[in-house]
């Protein structure tokens, strides 16, 4: 079900082979791609081998403080990249910069889950409905793996921001870390009298990755920053 038939094949670059990294390559697979390298702390230095003549697009899943050293590099290799890596968007406007000047491509997003994206719509839409209500509080309760290192979640603070522009208010984050939860996140308003929740709760990685693969097959050829949304409008056609 998952083989891509109707799209070229994508000579894909895994940055950061881990749980994630091999999720990811096993999607590519099935839809019919090539995986061309898989970077992690062992060969880091094959960074430097990545180009346009052996790999159509990478995708970056790695950590806060490796994520921006190699999307600089990536950039000056004109690279179309994918990133998924979060704790480093104070950057953004540095590396969208070098991806730009290079003519090269970049999809960063705190979370490239179909799923989570629909849950982000949803969010907006309750939350627009909610604005004329300040008796109910608002709060988001965000829950991962002990291992995910950074805390808010990415994911739940782009909730956050997108809440903000619904409610003009900031939106306190409470962060949980249990043991082999993929990741959970809710959005909920509360009073005295009741409670109105929304939450997304992922099963696996599978989704997260799936949706990196299909960014991928979405910026293969082209040039410029775009968005998970762009993603996904190129879905509804």
């Amino acid at each position: 079900m998952l083989e891509c038939l109707y799209l070229p094949i994508v000579k894909i670059a895994i940055i950061g082979y881990g749980k994630m990294g091999r999720e990811i390559e096993q999607i590519a697979l099935e839809r019919g791609h090539e995986v061309t390298y898989r970077i992690n702390s062992s060969n880091a230095h094959q960074l430097s081998d990545i180009n346009r003549t052996n790999t159509d697009v990478c995708i970056e899943f790695t950590t806060p403080e490796t994520a921006f050293r190699n999307l600089i590099q990536l950039a000056g290799a004109s690279m179309r990249v994918i990133c998924g890596s979060t704790g480093w968007y104070a950057k953004l406007d540095i590396v969208e910069s070098e991806i730009l000047s290079h003519e090269g491509a970049l999809i960063a997003a705190s979370n490239f889950s179909l799923g989570v994206n629909l849950f982000f719509e949803a969010a907006e839409f309750l939350a627009g409905i909610m604005s004329p209500y300040p008796e109910y509080d608002t709060k988001i309760t965000e829950t991962h793996h002990i291992a995910k290192l950074d805390a808010p979640s990415g994911t739940a603070l782009t909730l956050a921001r997108r809440i903000r522009k619904q409610m003009n208010t900031d939106v306190p984050i409470e962060s949980l870390r249990l043991a082999d939860v993929p990741g959970t996140h809710q959005l909920s308003f509360e009073n005295e009298i009741d409670k109105i929740e929304l939450t997304h709760t992922a099963y696996s990685r599978r989704g997260f990755a799936l949706g990196a693969v299909m960014a991928a097959e979405f910026i293969n050829g082209k040039s410029g920053i775009f968005s998970i949304k762009d993603v996904l409008a190129s879905m509804r056609k």
